[in-house]
């Protein structure tokens, strides 16, 4: 093709071309899978897989609330520790002292 424009024309043109030689021999697209509608029911049976459960030394997402360093996100939020708070217990693995938390916000 004389542009990058006319590529895909040119492609077709070729595809057919193929096709029509006999060299491409088109199939029928497959039908995708139907998605099954219980979880838990397709879980037991292996058809889908276990959700992510991210475990890491500063953080676990298992289970229904989200926890940092051992401490639950809504205790971080009703204790109001902000953003150095949280930072100290994601970097540091530890609460720190009120002045190291406002040295970080």
């Amino acid at each position: 093709p004389e542009s990058f424009d006319s590529l895909g024309g040119a492609v077709q043109q070729v595809y057919k071309q193929l096709v029509a030689d006999n060299k491409i021999i088109v199939k029928e697209e497959m039908e995708p899978p139907k998605v099954p509608m219980d979880y838990d029911w397709a879980r037991k049976l292996g058809l889908i897989r276990k959700p992510a459960a991210f475990i890491s030394t500063i953080c676990d997402e298992r289970g229904q609330e989200l926890s940092y360093c051992g401490v639950p996100i809504t205790s971080i939020l009703e204790r109001q520790l902000g953003v150095g708070g949280t930072i100290s217990l994601l970097w540091f693995q530890r609460e720190l002292p009120d002045w190291a938390c406002k040295f970080f916000e």
